[in-house]
């Protein structure tokens, strides 16, 4: 649904609108998607009349306040009015869905804030550069070929997160991935050629959930680089075809 009206607002035709009800508009974009993200966590409970007219006078309240500035929170940074990075530690009171963020968001700190929903790469802000969601409870199938094409750091360690992984079309700027610490159960990691720039894929660290059988790919590099590259899985497990 964020990527349906991501792709309403800007493939309309704007060029008529003057350029300061232009900015507004995007601010006010900017604005909808951040409130959506901060909001706070609720208790599932039986819809009564009175909830659903309190949920209607919430709404209508929020449609008639002023734009929230979230330029100005101490989480938030942003460049010439975009927001660029979000930086949260050990909170649990707000959903923080990432998938909600603007596209214009850069970089990710979200750890320990008991994330818990589904993650879809292909959702997640495109101009994402470092992204670091570790700790929480973020769960399903990992989407390493959908993944912004800037990317240069990513850490999914430490969520409960579940195969298959497919490293065969990882994002050619990226360094870093870690995936420790989750529920991945597979026999074999197929993996093509490797980003120029990239430290280390990082399966196993702290914690033993990972179950990963063998890598097989083909790959330019030679056995011994690409065990620097996959550290904890031995060389005897990484074949090159």
């Amino acid at each position: 649904m964020v990527s349906l009206c991501a792709l309403v607002v800007f493939s309309a035709d704007v060029s008529h609108i003057p350029p300061g009800e232009k900015n507004f508009l995007l601010l006010q974009w900017q604005t909808t998607l951040m409130d959506r993200f901060y909001s706070r966590k609720s208790k599932v409970k039986a819809k009564t009349k009175s909830t659903k007219e309190s949920k209607v006078e919430r709404a209508d309240s929020l449609r008639n306040a002023p734009l929230r500035d979230y330029c100005e929170w101490k989480s938030v940074s942003c460049v010439h009015g975009k927001v660029v990075r979000v930086d949260r530690t050990d909170r649990h009171d707000e959903v923080m869905d990432i998938h909600l963020l603007p596209p214009t968001v850069g970089d990710i700190h979200l750890t320990s804030c008991s994330l818990d929903y589904a993650l879809h790469t292909r959702a997640l802000p495109r101009a994402l550069k470092y992204c670091y969601v570790n700790g929480n409870r973020l769960h399903g199938s990992v989407g390493l070929r959908t993944l912004p094409e800037h990317l240069v750091r990513l850490n999914l360690s430490r969520n409960r997160l579940v195969g298959p992984v497919d490293l065969t079309e990882l994002p050619r700027k990226l360094r870093t991935l870690d995936l420790w610490d989750n529920r991945i159960r597979q026999y074999v990691v197929f993996f093509g050629q490797l980003p120029p720039n990239l430290i280390y894929v990082e399966f196993h660290l702290i914690g033993g959930g990972n179950r990963i059988g063998e890598l097989r790919g083909t790959s330019t590099e030679n056995a011994k680089k690409l065990g620097k590259l996959f550290p904890g899985i031995s060389l005897k497990h990484i074949h090159i075809e």
